[in-house]
Protein backbone atom coordinates (compact mmCIF):
# COMPACT_ATOMS: atom_id res chain seq x y z
CA UNK A 1 0.00 0.00 0.00
CA UNK A 2 1.20 3.23 -1.28
CA UNK A 3 1.54 6.23 1.52
CA UNK A 4 -0.26 9.73 0.52
CA UNK A 5 2.24 12.28 -0.30
CA UNK A 6 2.82 14.95 2.16
CA UNK A 7 2.25 18.17 1.59
CA UNK A 8 5.33 19.65 2.35
CA UNK A 9 7.81 17.36 0.71
CA UNK A 10 10.50 18.27 -1.40
CA UNK A 11 9.60 21.96 0.38
CA UNK A 12 13.04 23.79 1.42
CA UNK A 13 12.86 26.05 4.47
CA UNK A 14 15.63 28.19 6.00
CA UNK A 15 15.55 28.56 9.43
CA UNK A 16 17.20 32.00 10.13
CA UNK A 17 16.35 34.35 12.87
CA UNK A 18 13.79 36.56 11.24
CA UNK A 19 12.02 33.17 10.75
CA UNK A 20 9.33 33.27 13.35
CA UNK A 21 6.60 29.96 14.03
CA UNK A 22 3.80 31.53 12.29
CA UNK A 23 6.12 32.31 9.16
CA UNK A 24 7.36 28.87 9.03
CA UNK A 25 3.88 26.99 9.72
CA UNK A 26 3.04 29.06 6.44
CA UNK A 27 6.20 27.83 4.34
CA UNK A 28 5.88 24.12 5.61
CA UNK A 29 1.89 24.71 4.66
CA UNK A 30 2.83 26.10 1.29
CA UNK A 31 1.03 28.85 1.84
CA UNK A 32 2.13 32.44 0.05
CA UNK A 33 3.17 34.87 1.54
CA UNK A 34 0.22 37.91 2.49
CA UNK A 35 2.46 40.46 1.88
CA UNK A 36 5.31 40.60 -0.65
CA UNK A 37 6.48 43.77 -0.18
CA UNK A 38 7.40 43.16 3.67
CA UNK A 39 10.12 40.91 2.07
CA UNK A 40 11.95 44.04 0.37
CA UNK A 41 10.93 45.92 3.80
CA UNK A 42 12.58 43.27 6.42
CA UNK A 43 15.66 43.03 4.41
CA UNK A 44 16.26 46.97 5.53
CA UNK A 45 16.36 46.09 9.16
CA UNK A 46 16.07 50.11 10.38
CA UNK A 47 13.02 50.38 7.87
CA UNK A 48 11.71 46.96 9.18
CA UNK A 49 11.71 48.41 13.17
CA UNK A 50 9.98 51.63 12.27
CA UNK A 51 7.37 49.46 10.60
CA UNK A 52 6.77 47.13 13.54
CA UNK A 53 7.13 50.52 15.56
CA UNK A 54 4.55 51.98 13.78
CA UNK A 55 2.45 48.77 13.29
CA UNK A 56 2.29 48.50 17.16
CA UNK A 57 1.44 52.40 18.07
CA UNK A 58 -1.19 52.35 15.54
CA UNK A 59 -3.06 48.84 17.18
CA UNK A 60 -1.98 50.58 20.59
CA UNK A 61 -4.10 53.70 19.96
CA UNK A 62 -6.89 51.86 18.61
CA UNK A 63 -6.98 49.59 21.78
CA UNK A 64 -6.95 52.50 23.87
CA UNK A 65 -9.53 53.95 22.46
CA UNK A 66 -11.86 50.91 22.42
CA UNK A 67 -10.73 50.16 26.34
CA UNK A 68 -11.81 53.98 26.79
CA UNK A 69 -15.09 53.23 25.04
CA UNK A 70 -15.43 50.05 28.30
CA UNK A 71 -17.10 52.98 30.25
CA UNK A 72 -19.99 53.42 28.34
CA UNK A 73 -20.83 49.72 27.01
CA UNK A 74 -18.84 46.42 26.05
CA UNK A 75 -20.68 46.19 22.70
CA UNK A 76 -19.02 49.70 21.74
CA UNK A 77 -15.91 48.51 22.89
CA UNK A 78 -15.88 45.08 20.94
CA UNK A 79 -15.00 46.17 17.16
CA UNK A 80 -12.44 48.81 18.32
CA UNK A 81 -10.70 46.09 20.37
CA UNK A 82 -10.76 43.76 17.28
CA UNK A 83 -9.50 46.38 15.00
CA UNK A 84 -6.65 47.01 17.23
CA UNK A 85 -5.98 43.21 17.65
CA UNK A 86 -6.22 43.17 13.80
CA UNK A 87 -3.82 45.67 13.38
CA UNK A 88 -1.31 43.72 16.05
CA UNK A 89 -1.54 40.54 13.71
CA UNK A 90 -0.12 42.29 10.42
CA UNK A 91 2.95 41.80 11.81
CA UNK A 92 2.93 39.92 15.41
CA UNK A 93 2.40 36.21 15.69
CA UNK A 94 1.28 36.31 19.35
CA UNK A 95 -1.54 39.24 18.05
CA UNK A 96 -2.64 36.74 15.54
CA UNK A 97 -2.81 34.12 18.48
CA UNK A 98 -4.72 36.52 20.71
CA UNK A 99 -7.17 37.67 17.84
CA UNK A 100 -8.12 33.88 17.23
CA UNK A 101 -9.20 33.60 20.78
CA UNK A 102 -10.85 37.01 20.70
CA UNK A 103 -13.13 35.73 17.85
CA UNK A 104 -14.05 33.15 20.00
CA UNK A 105 -14.83 35.02 23.15
CA UNK A 106 -16.77 37.31 20.86
CA UNK A 107 -18.90 34.57 19.36
CA UNK A 108 -19.81 33.44 23.14
CA UNK A 109 -20.44 36.90 23.80
CA UNK A 110 -22.56 37.31 20.95
CA UNK A 111 -24.87 34.62 22.16
CA UNK A 112 -25.06 35.97 25.36
CA UNK A 113 -26.99 39.01 24.23
CA UNK A 114 -28.66 37.34 21.54
CA UNK A 115 -30.52 35.47 24.41
CA UNK A 116 -31.11 38.82 26.29
CA UNK A 117 -31.53 41.69 23.75
CA UNK A 118 -33.22 43.42 25.78
CA UNK A 119 -31.38 43.88 28.63
CA UNK A 120 -28.37 44.54 26.39
CA UNK A 121 -29.96 47.55 25.04
CA UNK A 122 -30.66 48.70 28.28
CA UNK A 123 -27.12 48.08 29.35
CA UNK A 124 -25.74 49.69 26.29
CA UNK A 125 -28.15 52.49 26.78
CA UNK A 126 -27.47 53.64 30.05
CA UNK A 127 -23.87 53.23 29.70
CA UNK A 128 -24.04 56.19 26.67
CA UNK A 129 -26.56 57.96 28.68
CA UNK A 130 -23.98 57.94 31.80
CA UNK A 131 -21.16 58.75 29.78
CA UNK A 132 -23.36 61.94 27.82
CA UNK A 133 -24.09 63.44 31.10
CA UNK A 134 -20.65 62.88 32.71
CA UNK A 135 -19.53 64.35 29.93
CA UNK A 136 -21.99 67.61 30.34
CA UNK A 137 -21.05 68.00 33.62
CA UNK A 138 -17.64 67.92 32.86
CA UNK A 139 -18.08 71.32 30.86
CA UNK A 140 -20.92 72.41 32.87
CA UNK A 141 -19.21 72.74 35.89
CA UNK A 142 -15.53 73.49 34.79
CA UNK A 143 -13.73 70.16 35.87
CA UNK A 144 -12.10 70.11 32.30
Amino acid sequence: MQQPPVPWEGLQVSLTRSTTPGRLLERLRGLPHRRPWRRWVRRRPGLNQCVRAAVFALGLLVILGGAALWLFSMLLTVPLLFLGLWIWSWEFVWAQDLLHRFRKWLHRFIEKVKQRPRKWSFVTALGVASGAAGYWACFHFGLL
